[in-house]
């Protein structure tokens, strides 16, 4: 068996007399870590590098997409109150798939667009409607005390011009054109009209006609 003998004077006697030599470097490239990979550039660690075996990977990675679907379903994206466009919503699909989308990420920009779309239609029928409203508080204000009196023999006149142009009530609703202060007046005027004439009926005293000579009853 060997025995070693620990001997610290004589270390410490080697370590004074010995001198550093100075590292031979004459077969070693200046660049010979950066072309083995084993050297990271910008200071880097050999351990702290992302490849510490020395050679890089050249393999491309996945970019984590998926791949787009064949066909995409925005039914379940409608908000309430609306129909579910078949037509605009393939289009729409196939712009997705172009684009690469997930159905995930197509039907979230779906959703928002028909969002954005059912608010942009209230607001315009809220605006039509508040114009109309507009309409019919001028309409009072123009005829002041004669508001009832004048829209009792518009009635009469819608009633009596309805015979002959069949949906005109429902086009003044619709249009909110009964609100116009210029339609009642119309409709007033054909209802005194129309009651001067014994042909017809009026729930107004009946009074000295304008057109004396004139059958109403014949148009």
């Amino acid at each position: 068996m060997l025995n070693f003998e620990w001997n610290l004077q004589r270390f410490a006697e080697d370590g004074a007399d010995s001198t550093e030599a100075p590292a031979d470097t004459t077969d070693a490239p200046a660049d010979a870590g950066a072309q083995d990979g084993t050297q990271e550039e910008n200071g880097g660690t050999l351990l702290g590098g992302t490849n510490p075996g020395g050679t890089q990977d050249k393999t491309p990675q996945p970019d984590g997409k998926s791949e787009p679907p064949a066909t995409y379903d925005f039914s379940s994206f409608v908000p309430q109150g609306m129909e579910y466009d078949a037509d605009r919503a393939g289009e729409f699909g196939a712009l997705a798939r172009d684009c690469g989308l997930t159905q995930e990420q197509a039907g979230r920009i779906a959703q928002y667009g028909m969002q954005y779309m059912q608010q942009g239609q209230q607001a315009t029928v809220k605006a039509f409607q508040d114009t109309v409203d507009s309409w019919a508080d001028d309409a009072r204000s123009q005829l002041g005390g004669q508001f009832n009196e004048t829209m009792a023999m518009a009635a009469n006149g819608i009633n009596a011009v309805e015979q002959k142009v069949p949906g005109l009530r429902d086009m003044l609703n619709s249009t909110g054109a009964g609100n116009r202060v210029e339609m009642i007046r119309l409709m007033a005027e054909v209802g005194r009209l129309v009651g001067e004439d014994r042909g017809h009926s009026s729930t107004g005293a009946p009074t000295k006609t304008l057109y004396p000579n004139t059958d109403f009853s014949k148009y």
